[in-house]
């Protein structure tokens, strides 16, 4: 537990001094389960509340009849996911049977994901045959362009939480928008969704001068539960980097080829 704290406050204070140290490493998997036990549920319930909420869920979802191929690019511990399976358990159950769903990292989170996303979707994933495909490549790179385009082709919705401002430099944008552009299918969506306004803002309106926007908007906060008394006292004690997070804004785009 005291590697997994001290863990966390090294994501908390990487995330606040990016533009200064860079992004957070998730090279090991004490900080994989660091970064799990501290954001995933708040990212969870926070993409659920925009999927129910904000209508998300239908922009994105809405246009399909059949069990769609989801990709996660970005995936982490798998928040979305869960959100996404939730809200499809709430408003589209028909959508479940049979779904794909590939998620994607730079980083090797199969390990992390069975101990936290697992155990939350397990029933679901086996009364409805959900496969799951985890892979691990930097999307930015040679091998990545080469996944995209096998991928994205057959791809029902693209989800992209948080590469804008974490994964994607202005380096490397252009090549992965330009993948996207080329390979995605006519009636895919692509949804982007980002806390940093001021890099949101700035990648969406490139992105949305090749694509349709179907729907956008912006929350200034979904308000998020308390932590588990344990967690709290064991993982987030409220010392100086380890605050308990209470809310997210969030923004988002769903785009569509034009």
């Amino acid at each position: 537990m005291e590697r997994i704290g001290r863990q966390i406050a090294y994501l908390r204070h990487a995330y606040r001094t990016e533009r200064l140290d860079g992004p957070p490493h998730f090279g090991d998997e004490t900080t994989r389960l660091a970064y799990a036990a501290a954001y995933h549920p708040g990212h969870a319930f926070a993409y659920l509340h925009l999927l129910l909420r904000r209508n998300l869920g239908n922009a994105a979802f809405g246009g399909l009849k059949k069990s769609p191929k989801v990709l996660v690019l970005g995936a982490g511990p798998g928040a979305e996911t869960l959100a996404i399976m939730r809200w499809m358990e709430a408003e589209r159950p028909e959508l479940l049977l049979g779904a794909r769903f590939v998620l994607v990292d730079r980083a090797e989170w199969g390990l992390t994901r069975r101990s936290v996303l697992t155990p939350t979707v397990m029933r679901s994933w086996r009364s409805n045959r959900i496969v799951f495909d985890q892979v691990t490549s930097d999307i930015t790179a040679d091998e990545g362009m080469g996944f995209l385009a096998a991928e994205v082709p057959n791809a029902d919705v693209i989800f992209c939480p948080s590469i804008v401002s974490e994964l994607i430099s202005d380096r490397t944008q252009g090549r992965v928008l330009e993948s996207l552009v080329s390979h995605m299918s006519r009636d895919a969506r692509l949804v982007l969704i980002d806390h940093k306004d001021v890099e949101f803002e700035h990648v969406s309106r490139q992105w949305s001068h090749r694509f349709n926007v179907v729907e956008e908007g912006v929350t200034l906060g979904a308000i998020l539960p308390h932590p588990t008394m344990w967690v709290a006292s064991q993982l987030l004690d409220g010392s100086e980097n380890r605050i308990p997070t209470r809310s997210y804004p969030l923004l988002w785009s769903v785009l569509a080829q034009k």
